[in-house]
């Protein structure tokens, strides 16, 4: 009997140190995971800021780089307008100048102004004219066309009556030709001075440090 109370005993206290061992297992576990979820949480935490801060600065940068570009952008519209300003209020003073250029002259610096003569430009003239600022101007629509009716349609009775109308008097006076040209100018200047701006515009936005 005796025998039998210190054995059930024995293994009574068995019992209890595996359940005291398995409890403080599970303990352990527990701590375990807790310690590698807040590992975790802490990790991905990390993470989101860095992705957030990353992000932050990356929208600050195009941002900048936008509100740079916009600024150039205004700099040079800004720019252009005060230029084709300029060349318009010189072709407007110009123009201002023609009557008084092509009425009158003077055959020395103390002379009395007498009234200009007559300045003839042929329909040749204003063929070549015309074929040198515009592409295909040089066929001037005063140009005869063969006579069909006539019956001189030949290729050599057309080339002599185009090269004979060539020399003969256009209505065209000293005065048409300085109104053109103080426009045709005008528009040269306004294409070149927006060429211009063009390239500064492109070269500023390849430049960082221009704003």
């Amino acid at each position: 009997m005796n025998f039998k109370k210190h054995l059930l005993a024995a293994l009574a206290i068995i019992a209890a140190v595996l359940a005291v061992v398995a409890i403080a297992q599970l303990g352990l576990s527990a701590i375990k995971q807790t310690s590698y979820d807040a590992g975790y949480s802490a990790a991905e935490a990390k993470q989101a800021t860095a992705v957030n801060t990353a992000l932050a600065e990356q929208q600050r940068t195009l941002r900048a780089e936008f509100t740079r570009q916009l600024t150039n952008a205004n700099n040079a519209v800004t720019a252009l307008r005060a230029v084709n300003r300029d060349i318009a209020q010189r072709e407007l003073l110009l123009r201002q100048e023609i009557d008084y250029v092509t009425t009158h002259y003077r055959q020395s610096p103390a002379a009395t102004p007498e009234p200009l003569p007559a300045c003839i430009f042929t329909h040749g003239f204003v063929s070549v004219y015309n074929g040198a600022i515009s592409p295909g101007g040089a066929a001037s629509a005063a140009m005869p066309a063969a006579d069909t009716a006539a019956g001189t349609d030949t290729t050599a009775s057309a080339a002599t009556a185009i090269e004979a109308d060539k020399l003969q008097p256009s209505n065209i006076q000293q005065r048409d030709i300085l109104h053109h040209i103080a426009g045709y100018g005008s528009r040269c200047q306004a294409i070149e001075a927006q060429l211009n701006q063009l390239l500064d515009y492109l070269e500023s936005i390849n430049n960082k440090g221009a704003v």
